[in-house]
């Protein structure tokens, strides 16, 4: 007798292979990020650079222009950051594009 043929998956089209669920020891799940804020001004060389690195590795961050918004601008006063870029991570204050310290605490290093 002739064995009957498999049923596919509820939703599956003919010839579609079905997706298996990851296999154990694959990519670890990743960490969920920290909230990233990165405070720029317009024409500031240094805040591109952090906006591109930032967006290169994937990070996922919000831009407050303190050109335009006074509240942002008197925050980075109020810890210490006199110019632009400024990073914050979580609740740290990074005055300046400080690669290594961006890294270390975004768990790159």
């Amino acid at each position: 007798m002739a064995e009957k043929p498999k049923s596919r998956p509820q939703g599956a089209k003919p010839g579609q292979a079905k997706s298996s669920p990851a296999k154990a020891g694959g990519k670890p799940k990743p960490k969920s990020q920290k909230p990233v804020a990165l405070f720029t001004a317009p024409g500031c060389k240094w805040c591109t650079t952090a906006k591109k690195y930032l967006k290169d590795k994937g990070i996922r961050f919000r831009t407050f222009d303190i050109s335009t918004n006074n509240q942002a601008a008197k925050d980075c006063l109020k810890h210490g950051c006199r110019g632009v870029p400024v990073v914050l991570i979580g609740n740290r204050w990074i005055c300046g594009f400080d690669q290594k310290t961006i890294d270390k605490e975004l768990g790159l290093s």
